[in-house]
């Protein structure tokens, strides 16, 4: 969680960032936008399999903002 308290009007740029070490295989990135009535999550998800290739792993990020649905920084991809 980061906060913020500003003095005076700031720009701030984030990016989230995920990197899968070169031992894993048949990496891939996906981007979803999930838009509900309550809320809009823009999700980054990668998964790779194993060095054995037996597993299958996968992990998710994303921004989470206290706005009101409709009011919360939008999140380009």
């Amino acid at each position: 969680m980061l906060a913020l308290l500003q003095k005076k009007d700031i720009d701030i740029t984030s990016a989230s960032v995920m990197e899968a070490p070169d031992a894993l295989k048949e990496v891939q990135n996906y981007y979803n936008e999930i838009d509900r009535p309550h809320v809009v999550i823009s999700l980054l998800t990668s998964s790779a399999k194993s060095p054995t290739g037996k597993l299958l792993m996968c992990a998710s990020n994303t921004f989470l903002f206290t706005e009101a649905h409709g009011q919360e920084p939008r999140v380009d991809p």
